[in-house]
């Protein structure tokens, strides 16, 4: 990519940031020993390599907090993510056949603010409010927002662990433990004890970046394709087989064995949450795959999806525009840095009154975009492209149960399963990098 190419698109993806609550850094410093990277408060020297081109790919750090899965880390050395932002408006999507959808258009600015009534731009919707005080930064993959700073809780001495809590004089910080010295195969970098073979920021040695954020026995790697899946059925009811095979077949789009999803609750309904787990489970049995969820808050997803194959966003029904694309705007750069990994992301939705659309989480990321969801009625659903990917093993048609919503105004991704008039249920997006 050239640089003006990269530039451009660095604007692009920080157009949505812009409308959601401006900067993601407004109000917070970095640390002594770090510096300012597109957002993103990295180790001085790391910084120094990463934006001394204007690039600022960023970086992520070790993955510790699941088993690792040598699988997982297979990857090769390719160049950032290149994830053009998405266009406004309502184009028809292509049925899902698991590759990237050829025609990825421009960011619309506006795009990321709709009324959840009409499903058109709301001026409003995305303003931040002047009384509430500075955003938390956006931080990248591995990292956790601490005071204002972006921090590794699992090598940083001044944070172990923990926010603020610090190592003594002389310790080192060993996977968010405070110790004298760091094992024998781990190495001591800015007393941090980070591990050489997978660390992305310290590959092979410290200070070693990998560009595509990938580290595999200790040699970077290419970044992978990610894939986003938005699921508009509610599991709180009725469901049926194909419902379940529709979003345990996006988990296990990921190849961990097991996949270590990541699970966000945020304001879902409890029968919700209950019914997409059975779901899962049930694909688990069928196929003989295994699934490793791990749920945490909205404060913790940064850090966790570092050691994550899949993230799984549950329908947040109570939630409102505004709240949905703040936590968006403070993921940004982690979801970024996860679909380099080739990370799966997999939102479920349900009609509110409250916002638009869960997927509103997304749009900051330039992951995905759309106008709104609307409630269907009980109807037929087709799917689009039975037996492939998402609609693996699924029937080609099937009952629409209550709460099913369709997605208005997708600009970019695949159908996999559409209602009788032809808009989307399911839709399957493929993130090259």
């Amino acid at each position: 990519m050239t640089a003006t190419a990269r530039a451009r698109w660095m604007m692009l993806l920080w157009l949505p940031l812009a409308s959601a609550c401006g900067s993601a850094l407004v109000g917070a410093e970095c640390a002594p020993g770090y510096a300012l990277c597109d957002g993103r408060c990295l180790e001085a020297d790391v910084a120094a390599v990463e934006c001394a081109d204007g690039d600022g790919d960023g970086a992520m750090p070790q993955m510790v907090e699941f088993p690792v899965d040598a699988s997982v880390d297979a990857a090769s050395d390719a160049g950032a993510l290149d994830s053009p932002g998405l266009a406004d408006g309502g184009e028809k999507t292509q049925p899902d056949t698991g590759s990237a959808d050829p025609d990825a258009s421009s960011a619309d600015p506006d795009a990321s603010s709709a009324d959840p009534d009409t499903g058109s731009a709301d001026p409003d919707a995305s303003s931040a409010d002047p009384d509430a005080g500075p955003h938390p930064p956006a931080c990248a993959l591995g990292l956790k927002e601490c005071d204002g700073l972006c921090v590794d809780l699992q090598s940083e001495p001044t944070s172990c662990g923990a926010c603020g809590e610090r190592c003594g004089n002389g310790q080192l910080c060993q996977l968010g433990l405070c110790v004298d010295d760091c094992a024998a195969d781990l190495l001591d970098c800015g007393g941090g004890c980070v591990d050489p073979a997978n660390d992305p920021r310290n590959c092979g040695e410290c200070g070693e970046v990998c560009r595509s954020g990938v580290c595999a026995a200790a040699e970077c790697a290419d970044a992978m394709p990610g894939h986003v899946v938005v699921v508009g059925h509610d599991f709180s009811e009725s469901v049926n087989e194909s419902m379940q095979r529709m979003v345990g077949n996006a988990i296990f789009l990921a190849v961990g064995a097991p996949v270590r999803t990541v699970v966000y609750r945020g304001s879902a309904h409890d029968a919700s949450v209950a019914g997409v787990e059975a779901a899962i489970a049930r694909v688990e049995v069928l196929d003989g795959r295994s699934w490793q969820p791990r749920e945490v808050s909205a404060d913790e997803v940064t850090a966790a999806l570092a050691s994550a194959d899949a993230f799984l966003v549950h329908a947040q029904a109570l939630s409102s525009n505004d709240e949905l694309l703040e936590l968006g705007t403070r993921w940004a750069n982690a979801l970024s840095d996860f679909m380099q990994r080739g990370g799966v992301v997999v939102v479920l939705e349900t009609n509110s009154e409250a916002n638009g659309g869960s997927f509103r989480m997304l749009e900051a990321a330039g992951l995905f975009s759309a106008g709104r969801v609307e409630l269907l009625e009980a109807s037929t659903l087709t799917v689009a492209t039975p037996g492939i990917g998402v609609a693996a093993r699924t029937t080609s048609s099937y009952r629409g149960e209550p709460n099913t919503v369709r997605l208005l105004g997708v600009a970019e991704g695949s159908v996999v399963v559409e209602d009788p008039e032809g808009e989307p249920v399911v839709v399957h997006r493929v993130v090259t990098p």
